[in-house]
């Protein structure tokens, strides 16, 4: 079994860079993070010196609705350059990871950093989901700190993919998908013009609170 899901793995994460002579896209897909489980804020709270939670999500559209594989990377989590330590990255399914989830410090389009993960599960999942739980610690307080999801980099296909990936439930082809990063604003202070700040639709009146509290 093991050695199943290893191979099962290999082929997810690598098939697509090999076979892609097509691009498809769904832009209106989204592998984003969030404040909770069920993917309903992408914002929140975190105190200095307190490790704070987020998650890992993909949100679906259109005709795509399963996935067996993802390719991304996260800006904004890198102690050196973003004051933001890394402490854990946890599958919320059991799968297989390739790399670090952090972004390089240039996330521009001809950056030649490194940085982003590959992550292979054993079955499809379908609908959306928290993929993973990410743990994160600051030591200095930070306001209006972005994490947004980008390619890896290098991505796997260097000649077609320039954003966040995911493979279909499609075997033995394993199609990629380019699909949007999403965004999200830790310790926000309200002000609309900052880049990602929410868009407060259905936002539960204790999250607003909390973060208000925080300014006053």
């Amino acid at each position: 079994m093991r050695r199943a899901f290893a191979l099962l793995s290999i082929l997810v994460l690598g098939l697509p860079c090999m076979s892609a002579a097509q691009v498809f896209n769904c832009f209106d897909c989204t592998i984003g993070i969030y404040d909770d489980s069920a993917l309903t804020t992408n914002f929140g709270v975190s105190t200095t010196g307190v490790p704070k939670e987020v998650y890992l999500g993909i949100d679906f559209a259109g005709a795509e609705s399963s996935l067996i594989g993802i390719e991304f990377s996260i800006a904004g989590m890198r102690f050196e350059t973003d004051g933001i330590l890394l402490l854990g990255f946890e599958l919320i399914e059991p799968g297989i990871t390739i790399g670090l989830v952090q972004a390089p410090p240039d996330t521009t389009s001809t950056s030649m950093g490194t940085g982003g993960m590959n992550v292979g599960w054993s079955s499809c999942l379908v609908n959306d989901r928290a993929l993973a739980r990410i743990r994160v610690l600051h030591f200095q307080p930070v306001v209006n700190h972005v994490f947004q999801v980008k390619r890896r980099y290098p991505p796997l296909n260097p000649a077609l993919w320039q954003t966040p990936v995911l493979t279909r439930c499609d075997g033995p082809v394993y199609t990629a998908v380019r699909v949007t990063g999403g965004c999200y604003m830790l310790n926000w202070n309200g002000d609309p013009n900052v880049p990602c700040a929410p868009v407060l639709v259905g936002v539960e009146t204790t999250t607003w609170s909390g973060v208000k509290q925080l300014f006053h």
